[in-house]
């Protein structure tokens, strides 16, 4: 920034002033703050087929980058489309994919290293042709595990999209159909 008229010149001089405090105490800051607590997780989607009856493997990887070594709780969870945009929904059930996946409940990760984490997935023969999707989340607390229960912390997934193979009967049903005042006859426009 230049500022061209002498008027100005002490006030260019306290705003550079400012920043070089700024500056400083940002510095001091960043040294002396607490480390970071920084996973990854990749990849951060998975896309898997199998049979039904088959087992699958597969495997995704944890990288800490925070300064200390974290003990990580993984958590499976069913997810679907929450609205028209594809945003997921993340559902606690007790059925399909989550029930099939196995994944080691904890794990630790030493500091700046990075841990590959198996998984399996067991398709029962009877699962119907189609699509299934989950996360697996890794988390820094451990998950809740009765009803009501809250546990607070960060979590970070990889989605699982799994394809059953098989015959798929693929169409769409118009469920309802109506008007937003319920009414039956209309005599002018628009209608909603």
């Amino acid at each position: 920034l230049k500022i061209f008229s002498s008027n100005t010149k002490r006030y260019s001089l306290a705003i550079s002033l400012a920043g070089g405090i700024f500056l400083i105490f940002a510095s001091f800051a960043t040294i002396f703050s607490a480390p970071a607590k920084a996973v990854n997780i990749s990849p951060p989607r998975i896309e898997l087929a199998g049979d039904p009856g088959t087992t699958i493997t597969s495997e995704f990887t944890v990288t800490n980058d925070s300064s200390s070594t974290a003990v990580y709780y993984t958590q499976v969870e069913n997810f679907e489309a929450g609205d028209e945009s594809g945003s997921p929904q993340f559902i606690q059930s007790k059925e399909g994919i989550v029930v099939w996946t196995k994944v080691a409940s904890t794990f630790t990760v030493a500091s700046g290293q990075q841990e590959k984490i198996p998984f399996t997935i067991t398709i029962p023969r009877n699962a119907e042709p189609g699509g299934y999707f989950a996360s697996i989340f890794i988390r820094t607390t451990p998950p809740a595990t009765k009803d009501g229960e809250v546990s607070i912390g960060a979590r970070l997934g990889s989605l699982i999209l799994l394809r059953v193979n098989g015959e798929i009967q693929e169409g769409v049903d118009i469920l309802e159909f109506s008007t937003k005042e319920k009414k039956r006859f209309y005599t002018s426009l628009p209608i909603d």
